[in-house]
């Protein structure tokens, strides 16, 4: 009787933790940027895709535009630049989905490319679920 207890303790507890791992909460982070090197702050990875969107909300003259790309920092790996998205005069708004490692965190960083030094303003975000 007793080892039927405890073995029935020790199902309920690893159910618990499963369930926990397994619907992890959610993260997004979205930033207003307006300069080069301005980033997302970091979420975490949670063993399935997730997306970066840029959208473009200003544009001053039609050869100005933005790209974003993605960052995954790992635990005693180099940073990798897993990709980028592109907006512009004629596409305003991009997004891609990315894998993301549950071990790893993730950050967009923003730059943008004005000849004439005029305005660009974009809205990025970064999110763990599609």
């Amino acid at each position: 009787m007793k080892k039927k207890v405890v073995s029935l303790a020790l199902t309920g507890i690893m159910s618990i933790t499963m369930a926990a791992s397994a619907f992890a909460y959610p993260e997004s982070n979205n930033r207003f940027v307006t300069e080069s090197g301005q980033r997302t702050g970091s979420i975490h990875g949670d063993h399935q895709y997730g997306r970066m969107t840029l959208k473009l909300d200003t544009i001053v003259w039609y050869d100005n535009y933005a790209y974003a790309s993605l960052y995954e920092v790992c635990p005693g790996k180099p940073r990798n630049n897993l990709g980028t998205v592109t907006v512009g005069m004629y596409n305003r708004e991009a997004s891609n989905n990315f894998y993301m490692s549950g071990a790893c965190t993730y950050y967009a960083e923003y730059t943008k490319v004005s000849p004439e030094g005029a305005a660009v303003f974009s809205n990025l975000r970064i999110q763990n679920f599609p």
